[in-house]
């Protein structure tokens, strides 16, 4: 998605948003058989965005943001909790390589 100031083209603004899966697009069926197009949003999705949003709120180091991603941080320490609470085993110096 590009990144504007202002959203000039509402339109396409909300297609972008069903592109990058914060909102789904889906067809329902009334009682008397017709059909329509609905929108609802992806919970999920928006539920990942606030939880990435306050971990970097929390614990992004502004001045040398590669650092925060180091082992040896709050942050890689909170994520290495976070992913063994479901089940995912996660290494963050291997994010460094990149």
């Amino acid at each position: 998605m590009k990144e504007t100031k202002a959203v000039t083209d509402k339109s396409q603004f909300f297609q972008d948003l069903i592109s990058e899966g914060l909102l789904t697009q889906n067809v329902y069926w009334d009682r008397e058989g017709n059909h329509f197009e609905g929108v609802y949003i992806s919970y999920e999705r928006f539920s990942d965005h606030l939880i990435a949003s306050h971990l970097l709120a929390k614990f992004l180091n502004k001045k040398n943001p590669k650092k925060s991603f180091s082992e040896d941080t709050k942050f890689a320490k909170t994520i290495k909790v976070i992913a063994a609470k479901i089940g995912v085993t996660v290494e963050p110096k291997n994010y460094l390589k990149y």
